[in-house]
């Protein structure tokens, strides 16, 4: 079956890339032909975004315009060179003519990643809200809607579009209650398809910076309580390491005075065999996090931001991963989160083995050819 995928796959962000990649190559090992639909949903300027002189300060922000003058343009160069190796793509579309494309497919499936958050509903593209009507299999897997929220102006369309759907899964409790609110029917959560496939066949190997390393991914606000706390606790718990930041050089940039070295120019794999070696991980990557528990490294998570928090709320309570996700430096103190031995991940593993069969049932079945 010909099969497009309707993601984030323009964004110059790890997770989303890998995601993406993840689909694809999992429903290649079961026998489709996928290719991702090269959707953009609009323009923007490398370059200049992310500066933030109101929040920064003239002087840090001339310092991050010159960082992003050196580094932007070399990590889009990554990214694109492996969009390029790993992902096979169509030809590229927008709001306008993905209509046109759109029916070369047997069935287009929606998801991964939060596809469905509020800043999408306007031009509502990932819920097949275009023309010519698609009119092949519509299909979601694991879509986040980051909240359940929708503008009264446009509940009415989306819930049409919902409708539509033939199949539809969700990826977390907070977007299965959007589905449900709209459309009065509770659809199955799945798992992020990062979880679908063996990440270690591909080659993905990175000179270690340090014999032993803590990795700091950071890609929102501080935690409250401040980084330099809860860094000062990993490192006396678990022993003075050196700390490697990767900052994502085309986006808003976090940059630590704390950090021993920092990496600004690197492509997805090369991300993962960081995460992969490193003995300790502090983040606020949802995907950073499934990296973690794929790879066995223990790590702390935190989230700030309301509108990203659903995710990591679901990680912590379907997940058993309470003492891993945080929202305050008090928070991880007060419940001794960060701890001198490593952790037992036994529990998490079991229960995502079983939602890893339950995520593949449902992608078989959406897809069977006689359906």
């Amino acid at each position: 079956m010909k099969i497009g995928i309707l993601t984030f796959q323009h964004s110059i962000n790890f997770g989303a890339q890998l995601q993406c990649f993840a689909l694809q190559e999992y429903l290649k090992e079961i026998g489709h032909e996928p290719q991702v639909i090269q959707y953009y949903p609009y323009k923007r300027s490398a370059f200049y975004r992310g500066v933030g002189v109101k929040k920064n300060g003239l002087l840090l922000s001339m310092k991050y315009l010159i960082l992003k003058f050196l580094y932007a343009d070399r990590i889009v160069k990554r990214f694109n060179a492996f969009k390029t190796k790993y992902i096979e793509l169509s030809t590229k579309v927008d709001m306008y003519n993905i209509g046109e494309l759109a029916n070369r497919y047997d069935a287009i499936i929606v998801g991964s990643d939060q596809v469905w958050g509020f800043a999408f509903h306007e031009q509502p593209i990932y819920f097949f809200g275009w023309q010519p009507e698609y009119k092949g299999r519509r299909i979601s897997y694991a879509p986040c809607s980051a909240k359940n929220f929708v503008k009264d102006e446009n509940k009415e369309n989306i819930r049409v579009l919902l409708s539509d759907f033939h199949y539809l899964s969700v990826r977390n409790i907070e977007t299965q209650q959007f589905v449900e609110d709209l459309i009065d029917k509770k659809v199955p959560i799945v798992l992020d398809p990062t979880f679908l496939i063996d990440f270690s066949k591909y080659k993905f190997f990175f000179k270690k910076p340090f014999k032993k390393y803590i990795l700091v991914y950071i890609i929102g606000d501080e935690i409250a309580g401040g980084h330099n706390a809860i860094v000062h606790d990993i490192k006396e718990k678990r022993g003075n390491m050196p700390v490697v930041s990767v900052v994502l050089s085309e986006g808003n940039m976090k940059i630590f005075s704390w950090v021993d070295k920092t990496y600004w120019y690197l492509d997805p794999f090369e991300w993962l065999s960081l995460i992969a070696n490193a003995d300790y991980f502090y983040t606020d990557s949802f995907h950073g996090v499934v990296f973690a528990l794929k790879f066995g490294v223990d790590f702390l998570a935190y989230y700030v931001d309301p509108d990203r928090a659903s995710r990591f709320i679901d990680l912590a309570n379907r997940f058993y991963l309470e003492d891993h996700i945080v929202n305050s430096v008090g928070d991880a103190v007060n419940r001794s989160c960060i701890k001198k031995e490593k952790s037992d991940f036994r529990r998490t593993n079991d229960y995502i083995n079983l939602q890893i069969q339950v995520s593949k049932d449902f992608l078989n079945e959406a897809l069977k050819l006689n359906k």
